[in-house]
């Protein structure tokens, strides 16, 4: 976060101060500060050289002006840098608390009229967030709260990559408060004395689907979601789609398809809702796999036992 970056380049700066001074000690009684050919100066260009390494090629941050104040004048250039740092790094945490009482004492207006199904059909996220307006960009993040939490994720994410402070800010708050509000939820859960495993279960399942999580955390959720579905005290048939569910989610597309198929033909007669979903699922997991005449084959069969089987939209290229 640039918070945190601007906080290393002040601790970077604070340490080369100090350098600057003691160097600055230890030549000063010798009478080499007039001397630029002197020792004095030729110590302090390498820490100059260094430093402006360090934030160029490491911080990977322009300094601009600053660079000339800090190669002509010992300390002062440093200071006048260090200054510049802490009154932006102050800006930032200023305009956070402004904005954050801003949002907190407006009108209890309801969030859905500012950002509206009818609004989006007009603006997509995408487009709002390549917009030149950081005040639309915070107002829709701080808003806009879709039923699945993997959708805000997925836009929260892409205003991490903003050009605005504020709205970068913004997206790493909502996203932390996500990520805090559900890991309280299975600690609260989990310390009760009566734990209702059930609970957890589907409270680690909306964890995995935020879209918080990936790499190697995200494979040790998913395993826990296994452990504790093994030993769920639920019907084997709610089961079945649970493990439907993680099999897909972990890509063991052998064992997804064989589950999908012992459960489909178990229900040949009669496709309930929950049978109809897998079937969507599953064409959706073969037109992916790119294996178009199975796909056609298995809508065909299955739409024939039940005319609530949707035709999926990609199915017309095939067709």
């Amino acid at each position: 976060m640039k918070k945190n970056k601007t906080l290393f380049e002040i601790f970077v700066i604070v340490i080369f101060i100090l350098l600057e001074i003691l160097i600055l000690k230890l030549f000063y009684s010798k009478g080499e500060l007039l001397n630029y050919r002197s020792n004095f100066w030729i110590v302090r260009e390498l820490l100059v050289l260094i430093f402006l390494g360090i934030f160029h090629i490491i911080i990977k941050r322009e300094i601009e002006y600053f660079d000339v104040f800090i190669v002509l004048f010992p300390v002062l250039g440093y200071v006048l840098l260090l200054l510049e740092k802490v009154l932006f790094f102050w800006s930032i945490s200023t305009t956070m608390i402004e904005k954050i009482l801003y949002v907190e004492e407006e009108d209890k207006e309801d969030k859905n009229d500012y950002f509206s199904k009818d609004y989006f059909d007009v603006m997509s996220y995408n487009e709002l967030l390549l917009s030149d307006n950081p005040e639309k960009k915070k107002r829709f993040l701080y808003y806009y709260n879709p039923e699945e939490i993997c959708i805000k994720t997925e836009v929260l994410k892409k205003a991490l990559l903003d050009e605005n402070i504020d709205v970068i800010h913004y997206a790493a708050t909502e996203l932390n408060k996500i990520d805090t509000d559900i890991q309280s939820e299975i600690n609260k859960e989990e310390k009760k004395e009566n734990k209702n495993e059930i609970k957890i279960y589907y409270l680690y399942k909306k964890y995995v689907d935020s879209g918080l999580l990936i790499g190697a955390i995200r494979d040790f959720y998913i395993n826990k979601l296994f452990n504790i579905l093994n030993n769920l005290k639920i019907s084997e048939a709610e089961k079945k789609y649970e493990f439907i569910y993680l099999y897909r989610k972990t890509n063991q597309n052998e064992k997804y398809e064989k589950l999908v198929k012992e459960i489909l033909d178990s229900s040949t007669e009669k496709l309930e809702n929950k049978e109809i979903l897998i079937i969507s699922e599953y064409l959706k997991f073969l037109h992916k796999e790119n294996r178009f005449r199975d796909l056609l084959k298995e809508y065909k069969k299955y739409s024939k036992i039940n005319k609530n089987v949707e035709r999926p939209n990609f199915l017309n290229e095939h067709i």
